[in-house]
């Protein structure tokens, strides 16, 4: 009888062959697909035609499971009635912020998963959700709707990271409810009661340490992550390095703790074929414990392959990578398209062939990587290179180790000092901040076509594993990277950008060629007077909208920033932008430049810019583009009256920014003979008190645009506005219904509109 032998890597090409159908379905990157496709459907080819029943089925097999994913996913509309509904609440999936809880819950009617916006009612309740020693239910009427989508380019999608990563597409809304404690009914409950309790328990012991090496614990060991505004920092500094695959290497606790219980297991002299499975329980247990993120799911997957699977049909290690991806990828049909999971099984792969001394294998690492952070991240830093080689060891013989010895002796019940620890790290990041604040040296490529992106994977590729092509590789990833660059630092086109940034103002000018970068207005959040146990604490709201978009752009510097009055909604986030990126200049209008605010937010800024006061009649002129000012006609306070108003001529339509300008204020402007627009950006969001039928009729503008918040508590555009507009013929674009509004102004050929909602589709 002829025994049938399983082709050495069959596994291996299996999954890339499936990854490209995954691509092709989920991502615009359709030339990196097919070669992916055509790349591992050769290579199972290669190992004899019938196998490519394989990666057939495999791929079958996927098509089934993500058309079950499409369907659970689905967002349902947006309802307003309330209804009843009893959610299923492990508290360390939740997030307390103020009065707000959010998180992850699940439905117990349908046993879908489901987001969980919640509003608490008092202090007490807060209280005794953060005591809770177990799973809970919370029975309530709730309003149900989709999850917020992004609605800026660049920005972080929320509702397609929860669709990948937990399977949800729906919000679950309640303010107040029913909290009680979980009937152990079935297995499936009884089994998640127990494994909260135990999770809960060993987070309350964590929670004892010093803040950064709680940070360290979270994401090397437990293998999540915290929402502190410290932990945010950090990660905001490491991806501004490159380095934030470090901690995508997550799982190296895994062996180190399959490696420790192998060895106590042989000290107490158990069998290696009992002691193997004992192993691979306890790793289970972690596992659970951990919610199994990606980095563990890989190496608790490599490890029962290896220990476990009977040895006459052993696999080699790229075939158990191979092997683990696939059934990966069919619990997480979309989970490939997420940065962090994609350079787990990436990075993975290339520590096999990378080299053995560490250096040459951090280089490797830093050069696949690039591309892949180009696309999610849009810039890159060249200290990456250096502190690659030097990080990497240390986070996997030096970091893993330590806080898998802290945690140990943490849950043990040791409660000694770790200050020498904590000054360690301390310094480390704050020396990190340091260097991510640097400006120079990094590159900016913005958002990254499908074909250079897929180029300048396979160059750096070549690179770092084909040593006689090398230089091919080299030549084509510089050339590729160099003309975006370029391509990036001289546009070929003029752009005007309204960003969607909530109930606020903020617009991008961008020149063609080497014209200006200014921006008009930062945006910023409103916040109102509440108890001190209602307090939420935000990051700022620009490192969600206006900061994306300018990375999705390849901006690093902007030669302007217009700030049309006080308001927090239109300057409150100039203290991030100038901390962000460097700034020349800040205009405001006459009589602004002795706000308190603005002084602070100019005085810590890393590079100070010039503050310069404007008022009607006067221009600026910024690489080639006038900017002239209508309002104020004399100093003011910087209220809404005291708006700065400006003019534009950008590409073949003029452009009129109104600020807050209430109706008398627009009368006022109209005195002048030479004010024209054909593109208003309405004044006060769309309020009664602007947009008065004077200034429509003298303008006569072809085209409103209206920045406000969906469902703001103004009522923002006002009906009023809205009936005026009508009457005067006026077509209007609203951000909070459109999101991001952008006008372009091509090299050659006709000008046009697109927003949020084209990219979407």
């Amino acid at each position: 009888m002829t025994r049938v032998r399983w082709p050495a890597q069959l596994g291996l090409w299996s999954a890339v062959t499936v990854i490209g159908v995954a691509c092709l379905v989920l991502t615009p990157h359709w030339l990196l697909s097919l070669a992916l496709l055509g790349f591992g459907a050769v290579h199972c080819w290669r190992c004899g035609w019938r196998w490519l029943l394989i990666p057939l089925l495999a791929g079958v097999i996927w098509a089934g499971r993500y058309t079950q994913w499409q369907n659970l996913v689905q967002p349902p509309a947006a309802s307003t009635e309330p209804a009843g509904v009893t959610l299923l609440i492990l508290p360390s999936r939740l997030k307390i912020n103020g009065d707000q809880v959010s998180g992850r819950a699940v439905d117990q009617r349908t046993g879908e998963a489901v987001w969980l916006s919640y509003r608490l009612t008092s202090a007490a309740e807060k209280q005794r959700l953060a005591a809770a020693a177990t799973a809970l239910t919370l029975t309530g009427q709730a309003a149900q709707g989709p999850l917020a989508a992004a609605t800026n380019p660049g920005q972080f999608d929320f509702a397609r990271f929860a669709a990948a990563q937990y399977h949800i597409g729906r919000q679950v809304t309640l303010a107040g409810g029913e909290w009680q404690l979980v009937n152990g009914s079935n297995n499936f409950i009884y089994v998640n009661q127990i494994s909260e309790a135990i999770r809960l328990w060993v987070a309350r012991r964590v929670a004892g340490l010093p803040p950064h090496i709680q940070i360290y614990v979270r994401g090397l060991v437990l293998g999540g992550s915290s929402d502190t505004a410290l932990a945010q920092t950090l990660r905001d500094t490491q991806t501004k390095l490159g380095i934030i695959h470090l901690w995508s290497l997550s799982g190296m606790q895994v062996l180190l703790l399959a490696t420790a219980l192998l060895v106590v297991a042989a000290w107490c002299r158990i069998p290696d074929e009992y002691a193997r499975w004992l192993v691979f329980g306890a790793l289970l247990l972690y596992g659970t414990l951990a919610d199994w993120p990606t980095g563990v799911t890989r190496s608790v997957g490599m490890f029962a392959l290896a220990r476990l699977w009977p040895r006459r049909w052993a696999l080699p290690t790229l075939d158990r990578l191979g092997l683990v991806l696939l059934i990966w990828l069919w619990w997480r049909p979309a989970g490939i398209t997420q940065l962090g999971n994609l350079l787990s099984f990436l990075l993975s792969f290339c520590l096999f062939f990378a080299p053995v001394r560490f250096w040459q294998q951090s280089l490797v690492l830093n050069l696949v990587s690039m591309p892949v952070i180009l696309a999610y991240q849009y810039t890159w830093s060249l200290l990456t290179l250096g502190l690659n080689i030097i990080l990497i060891p240390v986070f996997n013989y030096l970091a893993f180790p330590v806080m898998l010895f802290v945690t140990l002796v943490t849950i043990g019940g040791w409660t000694g000092s770790w200050a020498g620890l904590e000054s360690v790290l301390q310094a480390g990041d704050a020396l990190l901040a340091q260097w991510a604040s640097l400006t120079g040296g990094r590159i900016a490529s913005g958002a990254l076509p499908g074909w250079v992106f897929a180029g300048l994977l396979i160059s750096t590729l070549v690179l770092a594993f084909d040593r006689p092509h090398w230089r091919w590789g080299l030549g084509a990833g510089v050339v590729l990277l160099g003309g975006v660059c370029c391509l990036r630092a001289w546009p070929l086109t003029d752009r005007v950008a309204f960003i969607d940034v909530g109930q606020g103002d903020s617009s991008l000018v961008v020149g063609r060629g080497n014209g200006p970068r200014v921006l008009i207005d930062t945006g910023g959040r409103v916040t109102f007077p509440r108890a001190a146990w209602q307090e939420r604490h935000y990051a700022a709201g620009i490192t969600f909208n206006v900061l994306p978009v300018l990375r999705y752009h390849g901006i690093q510097r902007l030669d302007a920033v217009f700030i049309s009055h006080q308001d927090a909604d239109h300057m409150g986030d100039l203290p991030g932008l100038l901390a962000a990126i460097p700034v020349r200049r800040v205009y405001v209008g006459a009589g602004m430049a002795a706000n308190e605010r603005l002084q602070q937010a100019v005085a810590q800024a890393p590079q100070r810019p010039i503050v310069t006061e404007l008022q009607a009649g006067q221009q600026v002129r910024i690489r080639g583009m006038t900017f002239q000012a209508h309002h104020p006609h004399r100093p003011g306070t910087g209220t809404n009256e005291d708006s700065l108003v400006l003019t534009a001529q950008i590409h073949r339509r003029r452009f009129l920014w109104l600020g807050d300008l209430d109706k008398a204020g627009e009368r006022t402007i109209l005195k002048n003979p030479a004010l024209a627009a054909e593109v208003i950006k309405l004044g006060h969001h769309g309020a009664a008190t602007s947009t008065d039928h004077a200034l429509l009729a003298a303008l006569q503008p072809r085209l409103g645009i209206i920045s406000a918040g969906r469902n703001n508590r103004y009522g923002h555009p006002a009906p009023a506005t809205l009936h005026t507009l009508r009457q005067a013929g006026v077509p209007w674009l609203s951000t909070a219904e459109m999101g991001y509004i952008e006008y372009i102004g091509p090299l050659w050929g006709h000008d046009y509109w697109h927003t949020a909602m084209d990219w979407s589709k």
